[in-house]
């Protein structure tokens, strides 16, 4: 099996329509907008550029990012929870969509674009959020048409001098080969079969599942893909980056960007640069603390729970003093 359209993905990447090259002014984009979605409002916000829609109501509905493929669209209630883990839980109506192309304002008049964004208000189909719960602690294995199983709790690696060995990607997890771009193929290794570290984690979520463009290793000439470590996966060319604290946890100012979806990255060794580590934002919890999911050595594999720390982004504690970097896909 090769690329997105492998057994247990939610297909395969989508064929995106042809550019529209006419240039709009701003006014003939609002008539549009207006024409194709009622009475729905843009508001453009910076930091990062984003725009916000709301209904005839005045209610949410989304909000779209600059260069990002990444939607939330505003939606029915949720929990997420992993009792056998942490006492908290995200009450959430948060729905984390990935778009056909990034997107870019005055795209709300586009085909390509209008016949997208119409599907997805009020969809209960599964989304980033929800596929990231597929894989934590007691999560229930879920079987293809093919016999793979392609969700269900999964490890971080096998143990190696006494600790769980990073290096598992996702195609270990699915115990099948994957092809890649440059026509190389990468063999699934058993003693890794259901295992997958932080940044494999991250590629079986946006890459498999929901058809991001995955490759190899760094990157390809003249292929945008998602890469293969966390660092990379930090500065890839499909991340809008949200914010860099440098050496230093970030700032309230900083953290009040994140959105459920976005991706954190963490410096977890000597280096207080080095992003060894990344998660995603599942939103706030009951206990008012952002929080997120990450494959993690010290509970073998994807939790959003509280073993070897908590899981959160601000505050006191291992992983708010560990935060650099945050990006948007």
């Amino acid at each position: 099996m090769a690329g997105a359209a492998a057994a247990g993905s939610l297909g395969a990447a989508p064929v995106l329509a042809p550019q529209v090259k006419e240039k709009l002014d701003q006014s003939e984009v609002r008539a549009r907008a207006k024409r194709l979605f009622g009475a729905y409002r843009y508001e453009r916000m910076s930091r990062p550029d984003r725009t916000l829609v709301y209904d005839e109501r005045g209610a949410p509905v989304a909000t779209l990012t600059e260069g990002a493929r990444s939607a939330v669209f505003t939606g029915g209630h949720r929990r997420f929870a992993e009792p056998a883990s942490t006492r908290a839980h995200v009450d959430s109506t948060s729905w984390v969509r990935l778009a056909p192309r990034p997107w870019r304002f005055g795209a709300q008049s586009q085909s390509w674009f209008t016949g997208w964004f119409a599907a997805q208000p009020g969809s209960t189909g599964p989304d980033a959020l929800s596929l990231a719960m597929q894989y934590v602690t007691g999560a229930p294995r879920r079987v293809d048409g093919d016999g793979v199983a392609y969700a269900g709790d999964a490890g971080f690696g096998p143990l190696v001098g006494g600790q769980r060995d990073q290096q598992s990607d996702f195609y270990d997890y699915l115990g099948v080969p994957w092809t890649w771009p440059d026509g190389t193929t990468s063999a699934p290794r058993p003693q890794r079969y259901r295992d997958v570290d932080c940044s494999g984690f991250l590629r079986l979520l946006w890459g498999y599942r929901m058809g991001l463009p995955m490759v190899a290793g760094a990157r390809e000439r003249g292929v945008p893909g998602l890469p293969r470590e966390a660092h990379q996966i930090a500065s890839s060319d499909l991340a809008v980056p949200l914010f860099d604290s440098g050496a230093k946890a970030p700032s309230g100012k900083q953290l009040a960007r994140l959105q459920p979806g976005d991706l954190v990255f963490f410096a977890l060794h000597r280096d207080p640069r080095y992003l060894s580590h990344a998660g995603l934002v599942l939103g706030e919890d009951n206990q008012g603390h952002l929080r997120f999911v990450s494959s993690r050595q010290t509970i073998d594999g994807p939790t959003m729970g509280d073993t070897g720390g908590a899981a959160r982004l601000d505050g006191a504690g291992y992983y708010p003093r560990a935060v650099r970097r945050a990006v948007r896909l």
